[in-house]
């Protein structure tokens, strides 16, 4: 996901643990901070917007498939 200041966030589920009578899945956030070479930050919100723009913009049965 985008959080709120336009950082990529992935989020990742480990394996489940017991400790103290609880139950619960260990996770991870790892956070992307991305910059231009002018070292201004980069808004993966709008990055991300452009990439599903294009993706439904394609073209259906134009993939053709060559084999030897």
């Amino acid at each position: 996901f985008v959080d709120d200041n336009h950082n990529l966030v992935f989020v990742l589920y480990g394996q489940g643990y017991r400790a103290e009578g609880k139950e619960g899945i260990l996770t991870t956030q790892v956070t992307v901070k991305a910059y231009d070479e002018d070292k201004k930050p980069i808004n993966f919100a709008n990055l991300l917007d452009s990439l599903i723009v294009s993706e439904y913009q394609m073209e259906p049965n134009l993939w053709e498939v060559y084999h030897d």
